[in-house]
């Protein structure tokens, strides 16, 4: 475990219950980024979900993503909660630079865009739409074919579920989604949970 996670559990023990508890809530929710080699986490915050304010929350997601190494956006954000996405930014430009330029035309997209932009321009889209735009699950570690079968942009067959839509051939979707179970029970673990 890296020495950064040793010092913030050593930390979280001095905190407010309700603090602790959110930032132990946290590192579970991004497990998949920080062990499982996943490009980002979305997390939905209710106001309603905690004594702590959305704003509070936001700052501390804020503060615990840069002292991790990880970068975090807004994407959108409405009297009932925030939606935000942890991401880490190298793995989502490595996974942006293996689209093909016609996947990302189809998407309306620029081919070589970068993490911060392609986020920004979710952003955008979601605010324009009111509603979440479906590639934002490349950037959540999706495989490139699952998100282009549920947008519907090449005829997919669909072929299950794994905490997403799974289209054609589920191998490598299971084991992503295999990655991404066990990088949470290491957190877990790591909690001594």
């Amino acid at each position: 475990m890296k020495p950064v996670y040793e010092t913030w559990k050593s930390r979280i023990a001095r905190l407010p219950t309700a603090e602790a508890d959110f930032e132990r809530w946290l590192f579970v929710k991004i497990a998949g980024v920080l062990f499982g080699r996943k490009g980002g986490e979305l997390l939905v915050l209710r106001c309603e979900q905690s004594t702590l304010s959305c704003q509070q929350r936001l700052r501390q997601i804020a503060g615990l993503a840069n002292s991790w190494q990880f970068s975090c956006l807004m994407l959108n954000q409405n009297r009932h909660g925030a939606k935000v996405i942890v991401y880490d930014r190298a793995r989502v430009r490595q996974m942006l630079s293996r689209i093909p330029t016609k996947v990302f035309h189809r998407m309306g997209y620029q081919p070589g865009i970068g993490a911060r932009a392609f986020l920004g321009e979710i952003k955008r889209r979601w605010e324009q739409t009111g509603r979440i735009p479906h590639e934002v699950g490349l950037a959540l570690g999706y495989p490139l074919k699952d998100v282009v079968g549920f947008m519907g942009l090449y005829p997919l067959r669909y072929s299950g579920g794994c905490g997403w839509r799974i289209y054609g051939n589920p191998n490598r979707s299971l084991r992503r989604s295999r990655q991404f179970q066990q990088a949470r029970e290491q957190a877990l673990r790591f909690l001594d949970y």
